[in-house]
């Protein structure tokens, strides 16, 4: 009965006065008439937007043109302005409402990069000095204890004959190849060495 009234009476007369002949609610008579604009059953004289066309249309409205949108949705290119300029307009009062949050929380983001880039870049060392006497020309056994993120457990051990010290590294032969280890991975632990 409903439908009925509202098929016949919806372009004869307003939503005010079909509400009082139905004796239902203004929003009652909208949301029978959304329903019916949505399901196919009748023509609106503005378009009802979904929730998929709305998000279609907000991810899109820049990459087409307004008569481009216009024709995809079935409706005059006046009402996709005035679609776009309302969902622009929705969009600046939610940013406009975080704005202050957003400020504050960059502000603190950007103390805290200045405070980490200005401390020393020690990795965690301090003060500590090498102080493993190694000798050129002896055998020393270097065993792998710590892991990064990703490594899979396995302590890997490397034999050979000591062959240079840097201030940084110190490198290792053995038959096949060399290899060389950094100082800082001993004062850290990630490295063992042992006189073989």
């Amino acid at each position: 009965m409903i439908e009925e009234y509202l098929l016949e009476n919806y372009h004869k007369k307003t939503f005010k006065e079909m509400a009082k002949d139905l004796n239902l609610s203004t929003k009652t008579v909208n949301d029978y008439v959304r329903k019916l604009v949505l399901e196919g059953k009748m023509e609106g004289k503005s378009k009802y937007w979904n929730k998929k066309e709305e998000k279609y249309l907000k991810e899109n409205m820049y990459n087409y043109t307004i008569k481009e949108l216009a024709e995809k949705f079935n409706v005059t290119q006046l009402q996709m302005r005035k679609k776009i300029y309302y969902m622009q307009k929705k969009a600046g009062r939610q940013n406009k409402k975080h704005k202050d949050k957003e400020q504050e929380i960059a502000k603190r983001e950007e103390e805290a990069y200045k405070r980490m880039i200005n401390q020393k870049k020690d990795k965690g060392i301090g003060d500590k000095v090498f102080d493993y006497p190694l000798v050129k020309g002896k055998k020393y056994k270097v065993v792998k204890l710590a892991l990064r993120k990703g490594q899979v457990k396995v302590n890997e051990t490397f034999k050979g004959e000591l062959i240079q010290i840097t201030d940084d590294f110190f490198v290792l032969k053995n038959k096949n190849y060399s290899e060389c280890f950094l100082k800082k991975d001993y004062l850290l632990g990630e490295i063992e060495i042992r006189e073989v």
